[in-house]
């Protein structure tokens, strides 16, 4: 490549040639090098490779971000070498952004085709960028010409196969979202685009069947090329050592649709310790090198059945915000410790993780013991609780304490802003969304 630094394209045959070899590590570098060429072309004709299917998964963000300066830079170079009359050239480069949520940067591009070029999916694709970033006005304005009669004629002339009634994606998503705008109620609106801040991977559940996961997501369609071809669902260990189990099913998008409810099965080993973390990881692939966006979910593996209450367990009526009950619980104090065991149950699915706070009080109302943390030893969070599943939580908290009377009192609190869930009912046992479990008192003797 030095040796013949006046043949612009030399740079482009060394890369290639180093990518087939296998050499991936350095055939990024002469065309990264070439961005700082003295030539606006040269710099151009390297970004211009970079931004290919090869080579743009081996990019970092700064390098992706370096090259891009490039085109707005030498915009003139760029217009001439790699938009004029390339428009699918354009629209892939554009997908590859989207890739790596380069949201702007490919609206930028889209927006520089030729009117006469310009697709329903183009459209509909810039129409989803200015929903992400919660302009449905913008949007609305985008899809209106292609309800247009008028305006659609001179483009069927060109491409007939692309502005008939069945293919205009951009007509019917127009329709789709003035409607979405009047009534937000449904599962599929087109204004979840507005709250997921990425748009090929949103809305994600995950529930659990014995050793089976079924994993559903909404999943994204309206990227101008390299449209998905694998939905890939990965369930790994919290520091991704370990793979519980995975599965991969061709994507199945509709092409009168911005995206479309997708439902996936991974099988579990029947091992698997109970109450085992892990992270969901939910992908949108064209090949296994372009992922257009993961979404994660944390969940729990091989969550126990419902727990049996001990008889000698105390009941209670205690609802902790809406939907979580304190069924019972165990209580002693004995030989400096503080043994507690709590029996949660939910008839509704969770929103969010709670903590549990556990407070042990002295006769003027301050906190000399306490411990906070989820439910069951930080390994079965709130959020993946079955409804109606009686889950038993033990808790030891050690004590050192003088002599005096002393209050155990129990509450949840949300983690996102420490705000306690409200108690009910109100008794004499609850104060401050509190509710207080037992009552002990040391003498001299029995201080610790």
């Amino acid at each position: 490549d030095a040796a013949h630094p006046e043949i612009e394209m030399f740079s482009e045959a060394v890369a290639y040639t180093r990518y087939q070899q296998g050499n991936t590590e350095n055939a990024l570098k002469p065309l990264l090098d070439d961005l700082d060429a003295s030539e606006a072309e040269v710099r151009v004709l390297a970004a211009r490779t970079l931004l290919t299917e090869t080579f743009f998964y081996l990019l970092d963000d700064a390098q992706i971000d370096r090259i891009v300066d490039v085109t707005r830079q030498d915009a003139l170079a760029w217009h001439q070498l790699a938009e004029w009359d390339q428009a699918n050239a354009v629209r892939q480069r554009a997908a590859l952004l989207m890739s790596v949520q380069r949201w702007d940067a490919a609206d930028m591009w889209l927006s520089n085709l030729l009117p006469i070029e310009v697709s329903p999916r183009d459209l509909t694709t810039r129409a989803a960028i200015h929903l992400m970033g919660g302009d449905a006005d913008g949007a609305l304005a985008l899809l209106q010409p292609a309800t247009d009669a008028d305006w659609i004629a001179p483009r069927h002339y060109l491409h007939p196969d692309r502005w008939t009634p069945e293919n205009n994606i951009a007509a019917q998503t127009y329709v789709l979202l003035r409607a979405a705008l009047a009534d937000a109620s449904d599962e599929l609106s087109l204004l979840a685009l507005t709250e997921s801040g990425a748009g090929m991977v949103m809305q994600p559940q995950v529930e659990q069947d014995a050793n089976r996961l079924m994993v559903t997501a909404t999943f994204g369609s309206f990227v101008p090329a390299y449209l998905p071809q694998k939905w890939r669902v990965l369930v790994v260990s919290p520091d991704a050592s370990i793979l519980y189990g995975e599965t991969e099913v061709p994507a199945h998008i509709s092409d009168a649709l911005m995206f479309s409810r997708g439902a996936l099965v991974v099988e579990l080993a029947d091992d698997l310790p109970e109450l085992t973390p892990a992270h969901v990881i939910i992908q949108s692939l064209y090949s296994d090198a372009l992922v257009y966006d993961t979404a994660t979910v944390n969940t729990v593996l091989n969550r126990p059945a419902s727990a049996q209450m001990p008889t000698e367990a105390e009941t209670t009526s205690f609802r902790f915000g809406d939907h979580i009950a304190l069924a019972g619980y165990t209580v002693s104090v004995a030989d400096g410790m503080l043994d507690l065991s709590l029996y949660w149950q939910t008839d509704a699915p969770l929103p969010e993780d709670y903590q549990v706070f556990i407070h042990v009080l002295d006769a003027d109302g301050m906190v000399v013991a306490q411990q906070d943390a989820a439910p069951v030893d930080s390994r079965y969070p709130t959020s993946v609780w079955f409804p109606d599943r009686l889950i038993a939580d033990e808790h030891k908290l050690p004590l050192d304490l003088l002599a005096g009377d002393y209050q155990v009192t129990i509450g949840f609190y949300r983690l996102s802003d420490l705000a306690r869930l409200p108690v009910t009912p109100v008794t004499e046992r609850t104060v401050d969304d509190t509710v207080t479990l037992y009552d002990f008192t040391l003498s001299d003797g029995d201080a610790y």
